[in-house]
């Protein structure tokens, strides 16, 4: 694979061609992508990036814009033999109905294909995370998508797993938490049915009421399990440098624009922000933040003038916000801010964040050893 390095391209130049309904709708659709990616990386990937070369140029600009816009876009080429471009040639062209040279595509040609994806895949494998989002153009990068399906099957991320995964490992986390685990769900499967029996032989329709009961025993179980989860993984993120992030991904994403580790000092203390109804917020996280927290909050008091800038500190001290109630706490805070408002002041950070560099931090609670090492993909951001 080769990376394609492209100058970002500031949205003026755009600006420039579109009215001012057009330029509103620009940035609600930018401001939009953002809280959808989350910080995710969009891998485009085409054949080549030749002048001409077809998709490469419709990509250029659309790279160059995502990037002045602040998204996070990679653009990669196939690293392929002049073999390899033939045969992808006559691919194309058979799947339009051409043969081209009049010849079919063998076994020898599909080789030659999967092995130069292959090599390719190799690649990109390693660096798209799980939860990216990766686009092909063109039939000849088609073949990637074995690869990448392969590697998201494997996926240690819990959002590509299956159902029956996600439910094995969940179960697995709350039996390991709580060792009643399997006594409680066979209680609540039991004690349902048992009710649905009652009331099949008082009312009628037995068969009915038991199947409604086992399915009712089912759902409160899950629901059982999921709360026994949640007290599992809070009990492991308390006092991790980092555990906020965590309860900040459980509010709701449509009202709140959550953004993680904005400010982040040597010994692992950072301050998280929050966007929604309830106004504007930074969240410290750290016995050590108080300071950081501080400097963050008279920062954008200065630079957002007329927005209101609240602090949350994590911790079990007064005045503070245990980690476990943290989720609870902001989603009742009195509204403030109506839905146009929240939009503007998300974009207004977008430009806040261009401006000031913050060290990138991996997702969830952080590993206290003292050999820690950070990855190569935390350093890229």
């Amino acid at each position: 694979m080769r990376d394609i390095d492209v100058a970002p391209l500031p949205l003026s130049h755009l600006e420039s061609h579109l009215d001012e309904v057009a330029i509103k709708r620009l940035h609600t659709s930018l401001t939009g992508a953002e809280a959808l990616l989350e910080g995710r990386t969009v891998w485009t990937v085409t054949p080549s990036a030749a002048a001409g070369s077809g998709p490469a140029e419709t990509v250029a600009p659309l790279v160059g814009y995502s990037l002045g816009a602040g998204l996070n876009v990679r653009w990669l080429t196939l690293d392929a033999p002049e073999e390899f471009t033939r045969i992808a040639a006559r691919l194309h062209a058979g799947i339009h109905g051409d043969h081209g040279d009049g010849g079919k595509l063998g076994d020898k040609q599909r080789d030659i294909y999967e092995h130069v994806l292959a090599s390719n895949a190799e690649n990109i494998v390693e660096e798209v995370r799980p939860d990216d989002v990766v686009i092909l153009h063109d039939p000849p990068t088609a073949g990637l998508a074995k690869a990448l399906k392969a590697a998201k099957k494997n996926s240690d991320n819990p959002a590509d797993w299956g159902t029956l995964r996600q439910l094995r490992e969940t179960y697995k986390l709350a039996a390991g938490h709580q060792s009643s685990t399997p006594w409680i769900l066979l209680a609540c499967v039991l004690g349902c049915t048992a009710l649905g029996v009652v009331l099949g032989l008082w009312l009628g329709w037995l068969v009915m009421w038991i199947v409604i009961g086992v399915l009712g025993g089912l759902t409160l179980g899950l629901y059982v399990m999921q709360r026994i989860v949640k007290k599992a993984a809070f009990a492991r993120a308390v006092d991790q440098p980092g555990g906020g992030e965590m309860a900040l991904s459980m509010l709701d994403k449509k009202k709140w624009h959550c953004t993680p580790a904005v400010a982040i000092d040597r010994q692992m203390n950072c301050v998280h922000r929050a966007v929604g109804p309830g106004g504007l917020l930074l969240i410290g996280d750290g016995r050590g933040a108080h300071n950081l927290l501080h400097a963050e909050a008279k920062r954008y008091k200065q630079v957002l003038y007329g927005v209101e800038v609240q602090t949350i500190m994590i911790g079990d001290k007064n005045g503070q916000v245990r980690l476990q109630e943290l989720t609870k706490y902001i989603t009742k805070l009195p509204r403030t801010l109506s839905t146009e408002q929240v939009e503007e002041i998300a974009y207004r950070l977008k430009g806040l964040d261009r401006m000031h560099s913050r060290v990138p931090m991996p997702k969830g609670p952080l590993p206290t050893s003292g050999n820690m090492k950070m990855s190569r993909r935390a350093m890229r951001g």
